[in-house]
Formats: C-alpha cells, sequence, structure tokens
C-alpha cells in the first residue's frame, strides 16, 4: 500500500486516554486478539503432541482446518495458518531494485509482562457504551473523525493563529491550500482547540513537511537476542546491495546530521545490528506473551501491534503511517511526518510514546486527542519546575529566574544548545509549541513498520550513564562501599553517540577496551562506533554493539572517519577484482561503435572538470554562434555502454550509491578512479557520449530547433577546470589561455545567464537582470560540485555550468516522461506550505521588503531584486528551513500535483549530467539508452519506488557528510586564526529575534549562530513583540568575552581594542543607570566567535556579541 499526496480520503481514527500508560481501547483489543490467537495455537499444539502420543494417526491440517473456522478469529486465520507468508500483500517488486527484504517482525510482544489481557469482547463492551467507561476514567470516549473533517478542523485553527492583518504580497489563502475534499459534517463529538490569542508570528520556526513515503514490506522490529550474543547470519535477496532507503528531516541538512541510513553495513561488520535480517523462525512473527515475562520487570513501553495487522488498521483510518524524526534540541518532542496526508506534522510527545522509535524510522502511529497530549505534557513540565523550585537552594536554582523577557536555562540545557548549534553551519530548528500556539495532530508509535538495517553511530564511551548528579555519587558510595572487586566491575559500558537525536547505548562490558574500567578517564576524547542491536521493552535505553574505536576527537583524520561512518560511507578503496574489470584506456575507439553513433569527432568540444582534466570529466560543451543565433551541443559521458545490469562494477556502484565530496582533496568516489579515466572525457582521447543539441535565439533565448538527443562519440582537444573559467573572468589574472577557448567560455557565460533568464520569466532589463545564483537554496537540490568552505559563495564558472546542468537534466526528464510515463526516475522539490510561507512574506513586508510567495519563480525573482548580498543571503537562511529537499521518485507513484521542481521553476526534472558521481544518473542512463534505441523498458513499479528511496538517501547522506566536512575545516580555520589574533570578532547581521536571544548571519564564514541572552553581561532583557525588537540592558564595563555566567567556569581570552569600527552603527541609548542597546532584525551587531576543537566529540562554534557600554565614558 502505497500513501501518496492527495490520493487519500478516509475517516481518521482519533483516540482518547487519560495518561502516556494507558493503553487505548484499540491497543488493548489487538493485544487481546493477539493473545488469544497465540493460547488457541498453543491449544492446538498440545492437541497434536497428544494424538502423536496416544499414537492416533491424525494429521496436522485437520486441526489448522479446524482453527481456521473459529468464527472469533476470522482476521488471523491466514497469517496463523501460513505463519511465512509476509503480512503486507504488496506487489513484488523487481530484483534489480529489490534491497533488504524484511520478514514479519518480531514484535515486541514477547517483550511484554505477562499479566492478563482482557478478553475481546469485554473490550468491545467497553468501548461501545462510552458510558461505562466514564465511570472508570472520568470521560466520555471519542469516536472516529473523518480525514476531510480532520484536515478542515486544523485548516480552521492554523488559520485563526497565523491571520494577519494586512495584505500580503503573492499570498495564497489558506482555504485554497487545504480545501482538496467535500465539506464533512462534523459528529459534534471531537473539536481541534482553537489557540486563545493571536500569536506572534514571526517567532515560530517552520515546520518541516515530510515527503510522500510508501509503506514498506513488513519488517523485523529488533532482534530479541541478549547482550553479547552474535546475530543471525544476514539473509540476502539477489541484489541485498540495495537495501531500504529514507531520508529525514531537510532542513537540518546543514548541521551534522546522521542520516536515516538503508545501507549494507552488514557485510562490513558482522557484529552489527541486523535489523532487517529475516528470522530464522517465520512462526516467530506472532510472538508469545507468556514465553517471555522477564521475571519480575516492568514494561516500560507498550508491546508493538503486529505487523500483520497494520494495513488494514491503516486502510481503516486507525493508524497513520509516516517518518519519525526526533526534536534535536529538545529530544523529549518528535515528529512524524505522513507525506501530504495530513496538512501538519504528528507531535509525538516523550519517549514513552515515541516508544522506542529512532529517527528516521517508518512508523504506525495512533492518533490521540491534542488536549488531553499537551495538558499532560503540561503537568509533567509543572512538576518539574516544582521539583527543582524545592531544590532552589543548589546550584541549578539560578537557572529558573527570569529578568525581564531574559530566559535563565539550566545548565544541562546550555550545555545541549552548544553542542547542538555550535556543530552545524545554519540552525535547525522546530516549530515553537505552546498553549497558544498547540500541535495541529498528536499521537503515539504503537508499531515501527521499518527500521534501519545497520546503523552505525560515532561517539564516546563512558563509565557511568549521564544522568543525575544525585545517581552518581550514589554509585561512587556504593563502589567506594564494597570491598569486593568483582563487584566493582560494571556489566555494561554506555556508549553516548555524537547525534543527539540518538539514545544512550548500553555496551556489554567485554567490548570494551580490557582497560576501561581502571582508566576510563583517559577514554573520554576517544571516539567509538557502535550500532545498536535490540531495545527490550522493560529497558529505557536499547542495547548495541561497539563496533570499533577510530582514535582521539583531536585528530582531523578522526573526525573525518567518524562523519563517514555517521553516513555510512565505509568503503573507501576498491577491490583488485574490481579495477581489473573496468575497461581499458584507449585513445581510440572500434570502428563498429563508432558506426553506431553520431561521429563528431571533427567538432572539437570543450571537456570541464571540477578539479582534474586528467583524471576524466563527465561533460563536455561544444557551442557555435552568429549574429543572431547559437547552437549549443552539450556532451555527457554514456556510462550505460560500460556498466552492463548485473556486473560487479554496476553492482558496487549500486551499493554505494553517491560519491562524497568532503574536499578537493578527499571524494569518496562511487566508482573507480580507473573507470573514470576510461570512460570520462581526456583530451586528445575519443570517447562515446549523450548528446544534447538545440539552438537558440540569442535576443530573447528562446529554443528554435530542438532539443535533439542522440549518442555521439568526440574526441575533445581541450579541457578546463573550474579554476581556469574563473581566471577567464578575472581581468588580473595571469593564466594564459588560448584566446579561442576564452572567447568560447565567455560566450557560454552570457547564453547561460540568458537561459536562467528565460526559465524564472526575468526580462533581460527588468532589476533583476543580474539573476544572481542562490546558492543555499540550490543545494537543496545538490550537494556543492566545486567544494567551497563558504556555502554562499558563488562563481562565473558555478553560475555557468550549474545553468548547463539544470538544462540537460530537464531536457533529458521531459524525454523520460513522454517516453516511460510512471516508469521515468524523476525528481522534484515539493511546494512549501504555503501558510508558512505567508508568514515570512509578512515579516519581510514590515521590514520593508517584497517577498512573492505565489509561486517559485516569483520567490526567486523576488530575491534577484534584492542588490545587497548579505541580506539577500540572511533571507535564504531563513527561506531554507520552510523549505523540503528535493526527491527522487517515479510518476505511477506520486500525484501529478507534486511533479514540479519547485525552486528550479519545471514541471518535470531528474538527474542525468553526474553519471560519476550519482547512481541514481546511471539509472536514468539506462532509461534513456532503452529510449534510443527502441527498446522495451519493462522494470517494476514497486521496485523503481524502492530504488528511488534508496537513492534519495544516498543523496542526503553524501549532502550531510559534505556539510559536516566543511563545518570542521571551518572550526580548524576559525580556531588557527583566533590564536594569532587573541580574539575573532566579526561582523553579524541579525535575522531573528526572540525574548531571550537572536540569530545572526555571518557573512565572512556563512554560519548562522544563535546568541543567548543569558551568555551576556546584561542586567535584563526586554522583548517587543509588536516592534520585534529585543533590548538589550548591559551592565556598564563587563567583557562579554571573559564574562562567566554566575552558573559557569570557564577560561575566555582578552578582548582586542580598537573596537570602534565595530561599535559606530549600533542603536544604542542610556537612560539613567539603564545601559540599553536595540536588536532589530535585519540590522548588523559585532559578533565574538571562538571556535572549541576536541571539547566534545565534534568541534563547536559559539558566539557572543560585543557589549557596546565595554568602554563608554559618560
Amino acid at each position: 500500500m502505497a500513501i501518496t499526496r492527495g490520493r487519500l480520503s478516509r475517516s481518521l481514527h482519533i483516540a482518547h486516554r487519560r495518561s502516556p500508560s494507558e493503553l487505548t481501547p484499540l491497543i488493548a483489543e489487538q493485544l487481546a486478539l493477539q493473545k488469544r490467537l497465540e493460547q488457541l495455537q498453543q491449544q492446538q499444539q498440545q492437541i497434536i503432541s497428544q494424538q502423536q502420543q496416544m499414537g492416533i494417526s491424525s494429521s496436522a491440517s485437520a486441526t489448522n482446518s479446524a482453527f481456521r473456522k473459529n468464527p472469533a478469529f476470522p482476521s488471523f486465520a491466514a497469517s496463523s495458518s501460513s505463519p511465512s507468508a509476509p503480512s503486507f500483500s504488496l506487489p513484488q517488486p523487481n530484483p534489480d531494485f529489490i534491497g533488504h527484504r524484511r520478514a514479519q517482525s518480531t514484535n515486541a510482544f514477547a517483550e511484554s509482562s505477562s499479566a492478563p489481557m482482557p478478553p475481546p469482547s469485554s473490550i468491545s463492551r467497553q468501548a461501545s457504551h462510552p458510558s461505562a467507561h466514564s465511570s472508570i476514567s472520568g470521560h466520555g470516549r471519542r469516536h472516529s473523525l473523518a480525514l476531510t473533517e480532520a484536515k478542515r478542523a486544523a485548516a480552521i485553527s492554523q488559520q485563526l493563529r497565523t491571520s494577519p492583518s494586512s495584505t500580503i504580497p503573492g499570498q495564497v489563502s489558506q482555504q485554497a491550500y487545504s480545501a482538496t475534499s467535500p465539506t464533512v459534517p462534523s459528529s459534534g463529538v471531537f473539536q481541534f482547540p482553537p489557540p486563545s490569542s493571536s500569536p506572534d508570528k514571526g517567532n515560530s520556526s517552520p515546520t518541516h513537511q515530510g515527503p510522500a513515503i510508501h509503506i514498506r514490506s513488513p519488517s523485523n522490529e529488533i532482534p530479541a537476542s541478549n547482550p553479547g550474543t552474535s546475530p543471525h547470519p544476514t539473509s540476502h535477496s539477489r541484489f541485498s546491495s540495495l537495501g531500504h532507503s529514507r531520508s529525514t528531516s531537510t532542513h537540518t541538512r546543514f548541521g551534522h546530521e546522521r542520516a536515516s541510513s538503508r545501507s549494507f553495513l552488514q557485510s562490513n561488520y558482522d557484529g552489527g545490528f541486523n535489523a532487517g535480517n529475516r528470522r530464522h523462525a517465520p512462526s516467530a512473527s506472532v510472538s508469545s506473551i507468556s514465553s517471555q515475562s522477564h521475571g519480575q520487570r516492568k514494561s516500560l513501553f507498550t508491546p508493538y501491534l503486529p505487523q500483520a495487522a497494520l494495513p488494514g488498521l491503516i486502510a481503516e483510518g486507525k493508524l497513520v503511517a509516516g517518518i519519525l524524526r526526533v526534536n534535536k534540541k529538545n529530544r523529549s518532542d518528535a515528529y512524524v511526518s505522513t507525506g501530504g496526508l495530513l496538512d501538519a506534522d504528528i507531535y509525538i510527545c516523550g519517549s514513552k510514546d515515541r516508544n522506542r522509535a529512532l529517527e528516521g524510522d517508518l512508523v504506525a502511529v495512533e492518533l490521540l486527542a491534542v488536549d488531553e497530549v499537551w495538558n499532560a505534557k503540561r503537568d509533567k513540565e509543572e512538576k518539574k519546575k516544582r521539583r527543582d523550585l524545592e531544590e532552589g537552594s543548589t546550584a541549578n536554582s539560578f537557572g529558573l529566574q527570569r529578568r525581564g523577557s531574559l530566559r535563565q536555562r539550566p545548565i544541562q540545557k546550555k550545555n545541549d544548545d552548544v553542542e547542538v548549534e555550535g556543530q552545524s553551519i545554519l540552525l535547525t530548528e522546530e516549530e515553537e509549541i505552546n498553549d497558544e500556539l498547540k500541535p495541529l495532530y498528536a499521537g503515539h508509535v504503537v508499531a515501527i513498520i521499518d527500521r534501519v538495517p545497520g546503523q552505525l553511530f560515532s561517539g564516546n564511551l563512558g563509565l557511568l550513564r549521564p544522568s543525575s548528579q544525585a545517581t552518581k555519587d550514589k554509585q561512587d558510595v556504593d563502589r567506594k562501599d564494597t570491598s569486593s572487586k568483582s563487584s566493582d566491575r560494571p556489566k555494561i559500558v554506555w556508549f553516548k553517540p555524537t547525534d543527539k537525536r540518538v539514545p544512550l547505548v548500553a555496551i556489554p562490558i567485554e567490548q570494551a577496551p580490557s582497560d576501561f574500567v581502571e582508566n576510563h578517564q583517559s577514554y573520554a576524547d576517544k571516539l567509538f562506533v557502535a550500532s545498536i542491536k535490540r531495545w527490550p521493552i522493560t529497558s529505557l535505553h536499547p542495547f548495541g554493539t561497539l563496533v570499533e574505536e577510530l582514535g582521539s576527537s583531536e585528530d582531523a583524520e578522526v573526525e573525518i572517519k567518524a562523519i563517514l561512518r555517521d553516513n555510512n560511507f565505509v568503503a573507501e578503496e576498491f577491490s583488485e577484482t574490481l579495477i581489473r574489470s573496468c575497461p581499458a584506456d584507449r585513445n581510440t575507439l572500434s570502428e563498429s561503435l563508432v558506426s553506431s553513433r553520431h561521429d563528431l569527432r571533427h567538432t572539437n568540444p570543450i571537456a570541464i572538470a571540477q578539479y582534474d582534466v586528467e583524471s576524466g570529466s563527465e561533460i563536455a560543451v561544444d557551442y557555435y554562434q552568429n549574429e543572431t543565433a547559437g547552437r549549443l551541443t552539450i556532451h555527457i559521458a554514456d556510462v550505460s555502454n560500460f556498466l552492463a545490469p548485473g556486473s560487479a562494477l554496476e553492482r558496487e556502484a549500486r551499493k554505494r550509491g553517491s560519491s562524497a565530496c568532503l574536499s578537493k582533496d578527499r571524494i569518496i568516489q562511487m566508482l573507480p578512479p580507473e573507470f573514470l579515466k576510461a570512460v570520462g572525457f581526456v583530451p586528445g582521447k575519443e570517447r562515446v557520449s549523450i548528446a544534447i543539441q538545440f539552438d537558440i535565439d540569442r535576443r530573447t533565448y528562446e529554443t528554435t530547433a530542438g532539443p535533439r538527443i542522440f549518442r555521439a562519440v568526440i574526441k575533445p582537444e581541450n579541457a578546463i577546470t573550474y579554476e581556469d573559467i574563473d581566471s577567464i573572468h578575472d581581468p588580473t589574472s595571469t593564466l594564459n589561455i588560448d584566446a579561442r577557448l576564452s572567447d568560447t567560455i565567455k560566450a557560454l557565460a552570457v547564453v547561460a545567464k540568458g537561459l536562467r533568464q528565460r526559465r524564472y520569466g526575468v526580462h533581460p532589463s527588468s532589476p533583476a537582470a543580474g539573476v544572481p545564483i542562490l546558492r543555499v537554496l540550490d543545494q537543496l537540490d545538490d550537494e556543492l560540485v566545486y567544494i567551497s568552505d563558504h556555502i554562499f559563495a558563488s562563481s562565473p564558472s558555478v553560475e555557468m555550468m550549474s545553468e548547463i546542468s539544470i538544462q540537460t537534466n530537464s531536457i533529458i526528464a521531459k524525454t523520460l516522461y513522454d517516453s516511460l510515463g510512471g516508469r521515468a526516475l524523476l525528481r522534484h522539490q515539493p511546494q512549501p506550505f504555503i501558510p508558512k510561507l505567508s508568514e515570512f512574506s509578512y515579516k519581510m513586508q514590515k521590514l520593508g521588503l517584497y517577498v512573492d510567495v505565489s509561486s517559485g519563480s516569483a520567490l526567486c525573482r523576488s530575491l534577484f531584486q534584492i542588490t545587497d548580498d548579505t541580506v539577500r543571503h540572511g533571507l535564504e537562511t531563513l527561506l531554507v528551513k520552510y523549505m523540503e529537499r528535493a526527491k527522487y521518485y517515479v510518476p505511477e507513484k506520486v500525484d501529478p500535483d507534486f511533479y514540479e521542481h519547485y525552486l528550479f521553476n519545471l514541471p518535470v526534472y531528474t538527474h542525468f549530467d553526474r553519471p560519476f558521481s550519482r547512481y541514481a544518473d546511471i539509472v536514468t542512463h539506462q532509461q534513456l539508452s532503452a529510449v534510443l534505441t527502441n527498446s522495451e523498458y519493462n522494470e517494476d513499479i514497486d521496485g523503481l519506488a524502492k530504488a528511488a528511496e534508496h537513492y534519495n538517501f544516498r543523496k542526503e547522506s553524501s549532502a550531510n557528510a559534505q556539510m559536516q566536512a566543511i563545518h570542521l575545516r571551518l572550526c580548524q580555520k576559525i580556531d588557527q586564526m583566533s590564536k594569532e589574533t587573541g580574539q575573532l570578532i566579526c561582523d553579524g547581521l541579525v535575522i531573528n529575534v526572540y525574548d531571550s536571544a537572536f540569530d545572526v548571519l555571518i557573512p565572512e564564514f556563512g554560519i548562522e549562530k544563535r546568541v543567548h541572552g543569558d551568555q551576556l553581561p546584561l542586567h535584563k532583557a526586554e522583548y517587543n513583540k509588536e516592534t520585534r525588537t529585543l533590548e538589550l540592558f548591559w551592565q556598564k564595563g563587563v567583557d562579554p568575552a571573559t564574562y562567566v555566567p554566575v552558573d559557569e567556569q570557564e577560561s575566555a581570552l582578552s578582548l582586542p581594542n580598537p573596537l570602534e569600527e565595530y561599535l559606530k552603527n549600533l542603536k544604542v541609548r542610556v537612560d539613567g543607570n539603564n545601559y540599553i542597546q536595540e536588536i532589530n532584525e535585519l540590522r548588523h551587531v559585532p559578533i565574538i566567535l571562538r571556535a572549541d576543537l576536541g571539547k566534545s566529540s565534534l568541534p563547536c562554534l559559539s558566539v557572543r556579541t560585543l557589549n557596546p557600554f565595554l568602554n563608554y565614558d559618560n
């Protein structure tokens, strides 16, 4: 079953409960049915055993037949009689695109307590009589709510909370956005709570909207083996290297993220987590509650529903499927993106409701009443505050104080924020939720439909669980009071992942270094790699396996290895067998090969490489023009001619999925370098290509003839790098380049600019005629091809080649869609959530900036008109949080309304121009080859859809690895600059203001950071919601660089002088004894920037702002 946007309309079940510990009627009924079924199975086995003992010749099939006729359990007949049959009735995908097939999950019923469940009949009676239940719980039962009604209620709530009072340029109404189905009369039983007052529109961060997803085949949950036991051997299908794939929250891609993997690491680490493997005993899919009682241990989580029951419950609207993501800054909150089924993400409150699901899991969720979930959350927070207040005499008490609008964070919260905010280039935020901005939907996880197999995590190893200080002290005392050395040695150690969204993992002490217990302090700065193996229902934390020790976190090479492991790039080298299977590097091609293609060896196209022309480039360009017209021919290396489907090289490329370009000198290749040189364009050597040719009008840049797509043979005589192209456009460059080559490159740059103007509907004489490249927004489709440590940095070569690539890919996309229809592999970027974009537009309007959000092209044209590069970069930084990353898809599985690429303003799009770096491009090459040769392309649709998810994951992994590597180099660079100058001070542009903090974009380095008021020497702060102004009341003469908050002790460097250049444009005033600075959006402030290397598992960047009254003289 596939869930796609805009295609489902069904009743949606909203459950009712008193507390997170209470089972909802649906869960209780399913568990009771499951237990009763197991009891019947046990009775069946007993009867068979008795018959065998008595010598009665009675076949098991007769008993099975009698069992199937039991009227009490008709829905379980098929699954119980055939336990090996898959519980999801999905079409079988083509083996070329099948990944790790996963059997019915051995779910957590086997781990639950053996307390008896009520019979189904009693549950049914209770569910059908709300009044009877109300005597127990004090509430009436909620009834089902139609999906259309739920959407309508959520839309009304959203409209009430965000309706601006003035006209928003280019605004699209919420009614138009959400009115996708007829109105259903309300039952009057359930109503979403409207907000109590109008919120501050600019204070909330955008909500990520998840991509369209598909329900996978049934999957194992978590192996129930004990710690330290060897997992069962991995069971692969024919093409098991593909795996399931799914990516996570898109707006976190500029931070240090562990992308959700569908990887192949079992083959590399046999001791790792094998959640994707098929169990050796198929009958284990129906677990026995009574067989494992875990002694007297209390169940801490709700057992998972059986996998066989999920498709029906989802189809009936009783459950919803989606991708789970964890709030990185507040790990007790999580969200489930339903791929457009709902108009907002489902809020998951607390670890109990998350029910052992991890970041990126495909989960089944039962919806709950929002008010009940929110009230429970608020009550829990109030209890915690009261407990902290009762301990008010401790050192933590000041963490609850407020000075004006300035909130004081607890020490642990400060430390977490330093790591989360400091380990990313751009900030990652979830939408703020409070009493005025409640979630539109809430729920709890009832099953994991698909779990990432073989995930690896980098992190640190500790002897004790990082819990409260009191617990730690008690453990220390207990150890001192015990004289026996054997009792001193713990059974487990604790692995703390670098990714804050991953829970602590318990590791058997036998897997830790031999001297770890005695010398655990010496391992504090060591990085390890671990995997999660199992998570029992009775444990707060999962159990895992230690895979390897990487080394010291202060070693840059170790940091790079950690980045690669977190993003599932394991093997860097290629085997000798693969290298020997590469085609030979020849100067000439056979006559038979040349005769089957267009011979363009005489045209002498220009090969263009990112860094090294001798290593083989993927693209070559040929351009001729006269006074009125030009002919552009783009050649892409034809890899399909050398990568036979199913060959060893093709399987290896599919397994790797993508290259990872960490720096100019560190590229993890998808294909062996020997293959790239033999197939890529090299000066003076004949090569085969796919040619895309079209004629253009030089005045309007409209296509006058073509495009024509054909297979060709070329022999480039000239090759050039990106750096050479930039030198051609630099009048100060001394590089000696052939005049004809230079003229062709300059003409190509003009053509690329004209094509970009036409694509966005920009007239050459308009104010936006410059069409500057939107570097950060463009990275939502593809990572940086030409690496720079500044993510906003552009160049003539990047601008020219970017447009040539987009034109190539869009032409191929249209050809594939027209020829293959629903089987074409395409790439789309969905439209953002329109109400959020409208809020952004309204916010910018109040700041004097016109931003039209009526379409992707209108939005980009608005940005083109901003001539201040820093301000435009600031808006890009804000907008990227409202956008989804582009995704691969097959049209058959997606509603036609979602085919478009929003930011590129194209109806269809794909990837074709980088077959050396992306396996998805190899697939589109194979598809185009079938089109050009009039061959049938009969790949299975479901197999293609699964493959597209794998390509999405590998693309996300590659992008994340690149951003993390850039962040690492920035930290090293800033640390070195700080050592040379004593302190690094730079300019910052304020782009967001809150009641206790503000966000700045630092143009010099292209990074976004948050300045927290409780880290500054302030008497207090006052925030004005109407004007979005934060007033800082400074302590006169106190240096922020050396200021130590009362709850911290840390060293800092002295501040250099003079500072007049940084302070002259600040908005400050003196009111009596108050020294006040006003912080407004799009104003510049001086920032103190520092890098902490080796302080934690990853380098961190931290910021403070200068005190303008440091040397103030009355």
